[in-house]
């Protein structure tokens, strides 16, 4: 899968820490298609808020040591 793909190179790369793609990549995948969903239940939801916190979250996840 393409995001994998991207993760992987990052690993190679040592921008990113060891973890597993697969999971890192369906779990930044659910992140953007579970907003829908909540844009239905919460109508007002903040979406740059939301958009924010998931970026924080991904790079705090993925980040190598420096």
């Amino acid at each position: 899968a393409p995001l994998e793909e991207i993760l992987r190179a990052g690993q190679r790369s040592g921008e990113f820490r060891a973890f597993d793609p697969t999971v890192m990549a369906t779990m930044i995948q659910r992140a953007v298609d579970g907003l829908p969903f909540l844009l239905a239940a919460q109508p007002g939801l903040d979406v740059p808020a939301y958009a924010a916190e998931v970026v924080t979250t991904f790079e705090l996840a993925t980040r190598a040591a420096s």
